[in-house]
């Protein structure tokens, strides 16, 4: 079920947002973690519900506030998964930094609650933060530096159960 408009009218507290946000990007100045925790959006998804579709525009960044969900790519007449997300994270900030489409899609593996930040305001404070955006820009390193690493293990790991060339 695609739930990606599953808004509710709930407030979640500012300041547990505020501390998801300083303990998921480091190097994020407390005030721009406090205007990012102001413009949210409460939203709610039930096991298997889609959060995110891959290849849809960005519209906005996640924290994931409480629960669990799947990255998974799109192969021809199948989906991978790539890994699990537990809460507290933050999701969907390259695909709205970039202004590109998703390159995953975001799956609820267990009833999940989120706060939702629109682009427009996302990109607004960073606007007014440099200190902000090399926060974020050097969380998406980071994550880009974990793939890496699981991809080379996948790879050593794959060349490993290679069958062995004849002799």
């Amino acid at each position: 079920m695609y739930m990606k408009d599953a808004i509710t009218s709930d407030r979640v507290d500012d300041r547990l947002l505020t501390d998801i946000l300083l303990d998921q990007v480091p190097g994020i100045p407390t005030v721009v973690a406090a205007s990012l925790s102001g413009a949210h959006q409460v939203r709610r998804y039930n096991a298997g519900d889609l959060i995110i579709r891959e290849g849809d525009s960005s519209t906005g960044i996640f924290l994931l506030i409480s629960g669990t969900a799947q990255a998974l790519v799109s192969k021809p007449n199948k989906q991978v998964g790539l890994r699990n997300i537990s809460a507290p994270a933050v999701l969907g900030v390259t695909a709205a930094m970039l202004s590109q489409p998703s390159s995953v899609s975001l799956v609820a593996v267990t009833p999940v609650e989120t706060a939702f930040i629109p682009d427009v305001e996302f990109l607004r404070i960073l606007a007014q933060s440099p200190k902000a955006g090399i926060a974020f820009s050097q969380l998406i390193a980071n994550e880009l530096m974990h793939t890496y690493s699981h991809l080379s293990q996948l790879r050593i790991a794959r060349a490993g159960n290679a069958p062995n060339s004849p002799r």
